[in-house]
């Protein structure tokens, strides 16, 4: 698990990725984790299946969002390393297409996208409008109170997380707007906030 954490204005100058993971048969998940205004190849690289969920990918540049660890494939064997969005907002990036081909799967659920690259997949659940940033100066990615993005993540996607990585977004704010857990914001931010019981 990678909660929490951002990822801010790096610039990889070589043929590389931002994040590489060597997880084999694992699933590494990034949740509640913010990437942006980074320039690489790929921001994830692995060597097995990676899951996003509530994260907020915005104003990079970038060729496709995920890689084989390396920009190669590491076994005979090896069917391809599928990374699934969950309950984020990709936006505002530019893919320039050129270095790495995509390999494996990227598929988006309840996600928000600007734009559907050939190497995405949506499952029919996304949607693909202005998030509409708060463009706050501390917390320039969270979500304004007009968002379209508030209430529309799935909670599914994080009911079978650690009880930590389900209850606060990125600046430890309450993850879901109800007490009972029914409804919760895209993105790395929650910012439908109510005062809780549970």
């Amino acid at each position: 698990y990678v909660s929490k954490c951002r990822f801010e204005k790096i610039n990889i100058p070589t043929l590389d990725q931002l994040l590489n993971t060597e997880n084999g048969n694992a699933t590494t998940k990034y949740i509640n984790c913010l990437v942006d205004n980074c320039e690489c190849t790929a921001i994830f690289g692995s060597t097995g299946d990676v899951d996003v969920i509530n994260c907020t990918i915005v104003e990079n540049k970038l060729d496709v969002l995920n890689v084989y660890w390396g920009g190669y494939v590491p076994s005979p064997n090896f069917q391809g390393a599928n990374l699934l969005v969950y309950n984020s907002i990709v936006y505002d990036n530019t893919y320039y297409n050129g270095h790495f081909p995509p390999n494996g799967t990227t598929i988006f659920s309840y996600s928000g996208i600007d734009a559907l690259e050939t190497w995405m997949v949506d499952d029919g659940t996304c949607s693909y409008v202005n998030p509409q940033f708060s463009y706050d100066p501390s917390e320039p990615y969270m979500l304004d109170l007009f968002s379209p993005y508030i209430g529309y993540g799935n909670t599914v996607y994080l009911t079978s997380e650690p009880y930590i990585l389900q209850e606060h977004d990125i600046i430890s704010n309450h993850r879901y707007a109800d007490a009972n857990h029914s409804c919760l914001d895209a993105g790395a931010y929650q910012t439908s906030k109510y005062d809780q019981d549970d």
